[in-house]
């Protein structure tokens, strides 16, 4: 027999190979009522009046039949060799060998209580039971009520027992993420909140605790009316204090007293690490044209991936370092700062095929200079280039270069200088783009030729593949899915190892709406790639899609952080702290997220994505009138993109203007029926249009979109039309 695996941790999901359609809610509700454990035998006039009670006898009775049928149908086809279902003429129960129920392997995984067995258990918990589900049926209710309250401990158990695990092995991402999990939970555990401004501390993120003791306080407030105890208010003015100390170090060059140990092991002492320790600043771009930032950028990040390479090195991750890009800095003040001995800093100037590139260690105590050269060299050396300096670097250092490093040092995803330019100008466009179409296709451009130059270059392929998502997201009926998923394919055949690749394919999934495919293959690249944007970016974004919105913040959070300069990450994690009714989480996402959309415009005031990104987070923070007029910048612009469309419907929405948003979503779901499966099913479970679930020309757009989507389906099954893997992942793009 066939096992069904019966998910009821969050939304209701039957499966068997495939998805079970089971849609009637009364029936959910019955089975998973027979499986809260499964095996046990349950009265029929029992099972009547509970979901049924406002009926006479025999019309319940009559409305159990019809349930009872209707999930015989949905299974039957899953499990032919034996029944699932177990009926006599009085009692009805689940046969337990027919169902893998997620609660009861929680309550398995967390008797268990090994490490690994937690880990598991908290991978389950993604909501409440039956989360979503309102019957108005008064026993039943009363059940439900009881049974969410006894998972919903059993997974604020799970997450506590497991977060202990990781702050005794000193795992202290994992640790962080556990604990935003916890508290997603239980948002007034003061104990998660102690541990997580310990975490951060620890990482040296003084900002960032002093954050989540104010989110605390406000929280404890809200909730139970009181204030934090002695012990989170003495840590708190412990953190405060020390802050203050590293403020006094730190020049009024814009310098951020924050990062003064961050990714620092904790067994380092700021001024006294047991390994050499280093920061690469941002290289200065010397060329005269603002188009050229992404050569020193990419050289930058480049040196930075080859001396973290080196064991006998600690280096300033590059999310840290890029905060001082475009900033005059006091180097001495810098190596405070950033806890680090040495500074190495450097100038390019890029002219035709020929580059000049300066460099210079610093001693950070001293600020005199350890080591410095020029370098006048043609494009096609590069790579030497790059060897050669970080050879030097290792050198001046007087460590050691295991055999090992060395050959990662000099091994490239491509030796074709040519290729590396056009990777390095498309990067750099796809992390600007903010969704918006015309830097997508330019960065697909570059991404193409880096390609064709070099047929084997891995990254070039993983590039092109995350633009076609994008871009199929947006709309282009020219992108197909088999493409996106042949071009993913193709980089991981080129290089196994590149984490990048691994987000690339589950992005590809994503894309495709195959989020559980997605998941294995995007867990596999944050394994790779922890440290990488698009890792946690694309991982969030499938977990999103999904209802997992306690497992999508950390990696929004994450996300942000290692990619200064975007602000989706941010606009999107709105979305699931609001689906969660934290309300202090998600008005702090919008404070950030506008914060950095604004920084955007004032560099690139036409870009529509942002705005209209922007128009969404004022309307989150009560400001309807500055929201309604970045609104209408965006629509003057006239945004073609589904992206920006949808999400100009969502700010229109959050001011109270239904009747504009109404006009953006008709305009957005103008595209084939093929194209809108998972968009409608998103839309109708985006929380930002709540407002017009009760609104007449809302429910006829879903009602049309639904038969559209229905016939289309035939239309496909009949054969009249190719079969098009490519539907777009979930649409709403904002906050």
């Amino acid at each position: 027999m066939t096992r069904l695996r019966l998910s009821v941790l969050g939304p209701f999901r039957l499966e068997a190979d495939a998805e079970i359609a089971l849609p009637s809610r009364k029936a959910q509700a019955l089975l998973v009522y027979l499986a809260l454990p499964a095996g046990r035998p349950h009265r029929r006039d029992k099972l009547a009046s509970l979901l049924w009670a406002d009926r006479g006898d025999t019309a319940a009775r009559h409305n159990l039949r019809q349930a009872l049928s209707l999930i015989a149908k949905a299974i039957g086809p899953a499990s032919t060799d034996a029944a699932a279902m177990v009926t006599n003429a009085d009692r009805i129960a689940v046969d337990p060998a027919a169902f893998d129920v997620d609660a009861t392997r929680l309550e398995g995984l967390v008797a268990d209580g090994s490490p690994e067995a937690l880990l598991e258990a908290v991978k389950l918990c993604h909501g409440d039971l039956l989360d979503g589900l309102n019957l108005q049926a008064e026993p039943f209710e009363e059940w439900l009520t009881a049974q969410r309250s006894r998972f919903r401990e059993l997974a604020i158990q799970a997450h506590r027992l497991l977060l202990e695990h990781q702050i005794a092995c000193d795992g202290r991402e994992a640790a962080i993420m556990t604990a935003l999990r916890l508290l997603a939970l239980d948002a007034t555990d003061e104990d998660a909140h102690r541990k997580l401004m310990r975490l951060y501390l620890a990482q040296g993120r003084k900002d960032a605790a002093l954050r989540q003791f104010q989110i605390c306080a406000d929280t404890l407030q809200r909730e139970l009316g009181q204030a934090p105890d002695a012990e989170t208010r003495a840590l708190q003015r412990s953190i405060a204090q020390a802050r203050s100390a590293a403020v006094l170090r730190v020049s009024a060059t814009g310098a951020h007293p924050d990062l003064a140990s961050r990714s620092r092991p904790a067994a380092e002492a700021p001024n006294e690490p047991s390994r050499p320790a280093i920061a690469v600043l941002p290289f200065a771009n010397m060329s005269g044209d603002p188009e050229q930032e992404y050569f020193a950028d990419g050289l930058t990040e480049d040196i930075i991936t080859d001396l973290s390479r080196v064991s006998a090195l600690f280096v300033v991750a590059r999310n840290t370092v890029f905060t001082y890009k475009g900033k005059a800095v006091e180097v001495r003040e810098a190596a405070r700062a950033l806890g680090v001995g040495h500074i190495l800093e450097g100038s390019v100037r890029k002219a035709g095929d020929r580059v000049r590139i300066t460099v210079q260690l610093v001693d950070g105590r001293s600020g005199g200079h350890l080591w410095a050269n020029r370098y006048d060299r043609g494009l096609d050396d590069i790579f030497a280039l790059q060897d050669e300096i970080s050879h030097s670097i290792v050198d001046a250092l007087k460590v050691k270069l295991l055999p090992e490093e060395r050959a990662l040092i000099a091994s490239r995803s491509t030796t074709n200088p040519e290729a590396y330019q056009y990777y390095l100008m498309g990067r750099s466009f796809f992390l600007r783009s903010g969704w918006g179409e015309r830097a997508l296709r330019v960065a697909r451009q570059m991404f193409v030729r880096a390609a064709e130059i070099d047929p084997r270059y891995a990254r070039a392929y993983s590039g092109i593949a995350n633009s076609d998502s994008y871009l199929m997201c947006m709309g282009d009926l020219t992108v197909s899915f088999q493409d996106i998923l042949a071009n993913s394919e193709r980089a991981l055949a080129l290089d196994p190892a590149l984490a990048d690749a691994h987000a690339t394919k589950g992005l590809a999934l994503y894309t495709a709406g195959r989020h559980g495919e997605a998941n294995a293959v995007l867990e596999h690249a944050l394994r790779l790639g922890p440290d990488l944007f698009e890792t946690n970016f694309f991982a969030a974004r499938n977990l999103r899609a999904q209802g997992r919105y306690r497992e999508c913040i950390p990696l929004f959070e994450r996300a942000a952080e290692l990619q200064p300069d975007d602000f989706r990450a941010f606009g999107l994690v709105v979305n699931a702290y609001r689906s969660l009714g934290l309300r202090d989480g998600m008005r702090s996402a919008s404070r950030r997220c506008l914060e950095r959309v604004e920084a955007e415009v004032a560099v690139h005031p036409d870009n529509a994505g942002a705005l209209a990104f922007g128009a969404c987070a004022l309307a989150e923070l009560g400001e309807a009138a500055r929201a309604e007029a970045w609104a209408a910048r965006t629509a003057a612009l006239d945004p073609l993109d589904s992206i920006t469309g949808y999400n100009l419907a969502c700010a229109y929405v959050g001011i109270g203007k239904r009747e504009a948003a109404m006009e953006r979503l008709e305009r957005v779901y103008m595209d084939p029926p093929f194209r809108h499966r998972s968009h409608v099913e998103w839309m109708k479970k985006d929380s930002s249009l709540a407002p017009l679930h009760d609104y007449p020309p809302y429910q006829a757009l879903v009602a049309r979109l639904d038969a559209e989507i229905a016939q289309d389906a035939q239309v496909h099954a009949a054969g009249q039309r190719p079969a098009i893997a490519g539907r777009r992942a979930d649409l709403r793009e904002h906050p």
